[in-house]
């Protein structure tokens, strides 16, 4: 009776127990999840009051899911949200800013970024992607290596548990140097991709800078901010490669992950593919500043095609079959909105499992229009949402929360020496079974359980080069079993994607969810479908293909430039850009250009030092070679550099110049202050100032665009001086004086009035080598623009064409020609200009 009274207690202590237990689960979700389950008709009474007003204006079926969004614009609160398939809210987050890309993985994790600086109205910003549970709890923060911020426009767990993601990062450049008629002072917005591994170190990154050159984007590069290929989407293709989306290239390239090499290029520029059954009105840029690249698993690539340049311009999703091979591209399926919808920036489209496709428009979108839309495989609209005008979403997204969920367990019973059995049980399908060489157990009621989830593992670690792995796991757990040998078998039909199975393998570790994973002796059979693989302990199992590991390429230098002079006021930071998949660098710095005197030998995973300890006025040489397991690179081109006092050394102009009033002229130096120290940059007549050009310059490049006044004198008495602001005596005067003397552009008397060509200028003139010739138009129209000599023969025509209103630059070549006069005509229309350039060789 004692006994029975002790049972009922401890199971009245439980009941009390978990009761208070779940109260204090709904506490805790009502306070820190905000997990919403109210009908969604009441359901705007229940939501915070800067919470976005979400308006379903289709509801027909839609399939099931959670839909992942997160607003963005004015006038309301910032959260991630979560929407059950008929639009309710189901859970959501208040953010300080914006989070734009709120997505789950294939892990079932969850991430946003969170804005840390920057301007999202930019395109950018500089951001900690923040990892998440299914109840918005914090798991890990995860930022980029060697010095970069990430950016917000993509993030991605891989299966092997590396990570990918990528960053934005800004250069001075001198865009004449690129381009007739760039700033000389401008600056260069350059996309990163990088990916980590599972202990956060920086395993591979790819600069767009080094492989695309600026000029294959469609951009303005006569702006003052240059973004030339402005990456905003990655993904990791079923080789194991690389698809990068890059919105101003209008391009998808495909990268080898091993080398950094680019593969190929699909659209803009430089496009290697033939399109099939596209649009032809919309030929050759069939998709433009397109968002959103991803490999559906029946091997074709589906994007958002933002369709800036379709004239007229409007949105679409996109389905392409590939021929890597033979580079075809063939559009397979479009889908386009009834009336149709025009998206400039951002946007997202996603296959669902189901075969729906769920599009997130972007924005910014006209009054009215929807922000998220759901098709199903007819093309008919199940489920669209709009969100208030002046409110986007990045992009969107649909899944199953419990994508991790147990997919199948079964246990056999009562094995023997010889059995063979399979792990099925009726719609219980985990697509195993063993083959028993060997087993002992405690008794003979021994028993084994295989779990199939069809989701990759959480935490999962190597020791060298994770493998390529595909998103599906096993557990197997002995029970009462001593010692056992066997074959299991794994069947590979349920797995999606084309993925090559002939080099898939299995890889084992004790426990699931901790520990390093081997890799064990597997072989594929094409016949039955099957991996098989010889086990004596059982653990948490995954599928995997080993990855390709060369020795790196040689990497390229990047900071000092060779024979630079460093300032000496502060440390010397040593850059270099490692090419392909590498994990550490070698680094040796000497003052001998035979490196017989090393003054730095050092190791490090980074890629860039911090060279404190030097000699002014001392010549140093360093070189650096890059490492994996396969092996180390060749070494780097060696450079030099001097430390060396603060210094301004004028190169141009120099002496012996002539200008020419109210034309352009760029001045240039050498120099090497603090990136923050201001200069100042006079004209001098006969040594006395008489003018001051530019009261106060930060210049990066060392170069300043001059339009010389036709207020001076006729003279050949003039130079140039530069004065560092922070301390004038770091200074600079032209060596030698130069000429300013009157323009010869004119304008034909009977054309004054027609005024369609402005700002005419030629650069440099007179001129040793090619010039810039740039005009302004102030509406569009067909141009001429011819070359002639002084006896008005014609030397070359450089357009006759329909132009746009605007800034067109050209350059003309005079290889070949002999020194003289010569006339450049420009005719729009009535407007005519003539302008005289002197070629002096």
């Amino acid at each position: 009776m004692k006994k029975l009274i002790n049972i009922l207690v401890f199971v009245i202590f439980l009941i009390l127990l978990l009761s208070y237990q779940i109260a204090l689960s709904e506490e805790n979700t009502n306070i820190n999840l905000n997990l919403n389950k109210f009908h969604k008709d009441n359901l705007l009474a229940d939501l915070p009051t800067d919470f976005p007003p979400i308006t379903i204006t289709t509801l027909n079926n839609p399939s099931s899911g959670k839909v992942f969004l997160a607003n963005y614009g004015t006038g309301y609160g910032f959260y991630i949200i979560i929407l059950d398939s008929s639009g309710a809210v189901y859970k959501y987050k208040n953010i300080p800013l914006p989070a734009l890309d709120f997505k789950m993985h294939s892990n079932g994790l969850l991430s946003y970024p969170q804005i840390i600086t920057g301007n999202p109205q930019l395109g950018s910003a500089e951001v900690i992607w923040k990892i998440i549970d299914s109840s918005f709890n914090d798991i890990d923060s995860i930022v980029c290596g060697n010095g970069f911020m990430a950016d917000l426009h993509e993030f991605h767990i891989l299966p092997n548990g590396n990570y990918l993601l990528m960053s934005y990062y800004e250069l001075p450049i001198d865009m004449s140097k690129v381009i007739p008629g760039g700033i000389p002072n401008a600056r260069v917005v350059h996309s990163l991709i990088q990916e980590l591994d599972a202990n956060k170190n920086v395993i591979f990154q790819w600069k767009a800078q080094d492989y695309i050159p600026i000029t294959d984007a469609y951009i303005n590069f006569l702006g003052q901010m240059i973004v030339p290929s402005h990456i905003n989407a990655l993904e990791l293709d079923y080789d194991g490669n690389l698809l990068v989306s890059s919105r101003q290239l209008s391009e998808i390239t495909k990268i080898n992950r091993n080398t950094g090499e680019i593969i190929w290029r699909l659209g803009g520029k430089k496009n290697q593919f033939t399109f099939i059954d596209e649009n032809e009105e919309n030929a050759p840029n069939y998709f433009s500043m397109m968002h959103c690249i991803r490999r559906l698993p029946n091997g074709n690539i589906i994007l958002f095609d933002n369709g800036n340049q379709h004239k007229p311009p409007y949105s679409r999703a996109v389905e392409y079959e590939l021929d890597e091979v033979n580079k075809t591209a063939k559009l397979v399926w479009e889908w386009r909105h009834t009336p149709d919808i025009f998206s400039a920036s951002m946007a997202s489209v996603q296959r669902l499992d189901s075969g729906e496709t769920l599009i997130g428009w972007g924005g910014p979108l006209k009054s009215g229009e929807p922000s998220i839309t759901e098709i199903n495989k007819d093309g008919e609209v199940t489920f669209e949402l709009s969100l208030p005008d002046g409110t986007t979403n990045y992009r969107a997204y649909k899944y199953q929360l419990d994508k991790c969920k147990l997919i199948a367990s079964v246990i056999q019973r009562e094995l023997f020496d010889g059995d063979e059995r399979t792990f099925n049980d009726k719609d219980k399908i985990t697509n195993v079974r063993v083959v028993i060489e060997t087993i002992k157990s405690i008794w003979v009621y021994n028993r084994i359980n295989v779990e199939r989830y069809d989701c990759p593992p959480l935490n999962p670690r190597f020791s060298n080069k994770a493998p390529l792995v595909f998103p599906y796991r096993w557990v197997i757990t002995p029970m009462d079993v001593l010692q056992f040998k066997g074959d299991f078998y794994f069947k590979l039909d349920h797995i999606k994607g084309l993925w090559d199975f002939k080099k898939a393998k299995i890889y084992y570790r004790d426990t699931a969810g901790s520990g390093e994973f081997k890799l064990l002796p597997s072989t594929y059979n094409p016949e039955t479908n099957e991996l098989k693989v010889n086990i004596t302990k059982f653990g948490e199992f995954i599928i995997g293909i080993p990855e390709e590991v060369t020795i790196p390429p040689i990497p390229l230098l990047v900071a000092p430039r060779d024979k630079e002079k460093i300032n000496n006021k502060i440390p010397v930071r040593i850059e270099w850009s490692p090419l392909g998949y590498c994990t550490a660098s070698h680094l040796l710095i000497a003052d001998d250009i035979n490196f017989e005197n090393i003054i730095v030998d050092t190791n490090t995973k980074l890629c860039y030092y911090i060279f404190y300890n030097y000699n002014s006025d001392k010549t140093y040489y360093w070189k650096v070679q890059t490492q994996n397991e396969a092996g180390y690179s060749e070494w780097s081109a060696i450079r030099s550099f001097i430390p060396v006092n603060p210094f301004i050394q004028i190169s141009y102009p120099n002496g012996g110049e002539i200008f020419y009033k109210d034309s352009s002229f760029i001045i240039r130096w050498q120099k090497n202050l603090l990136p923050n120290e201001y200069v100042k940059i006079l004209l001098l007549h006969n040594n006395d100032i008489i003018a001051i050009i530019k009261d106060s310059l930060l210049s990066a490049t060392g170069a300043f665009k001059w339009k010389v006044s036709n207020t001076y004198e006729s003279d050949s008495n003039y130079r140039i001086k530069i004065i560092n602001i922070n301390n004038e005596d770091i200074a600079s005067i032209s060596d030698g004086f130069f000429a300013i003397k009157d323009g010869i552009t004119s304008v034909e008397d009977d054309y004054k009035s027609n005024n369609l060509i402005q700002n005419l200028l030629s650069y440099p003139n007179p001129a040793q080598g090619n010039v810039s010739i740039e005009f302004s138009l102030t509406r569009g129209t067909d141009v001429i623009i011819n070359i002639y000599d002084i006896a008005g023969k014609l030397v070359t025509e450089l357009e006759n064409n329909y132009l746009n209103e605007g800034l067109h630059s050209y350059l003309w070549k005079t290889d070949g020609l002999a020194s003289g006069r010569y006339i450049c005509k420009i005719k729009a229309l009535n407007t005519i200009l003539l302008l005289n350039i002197s070629i002096e060789k």
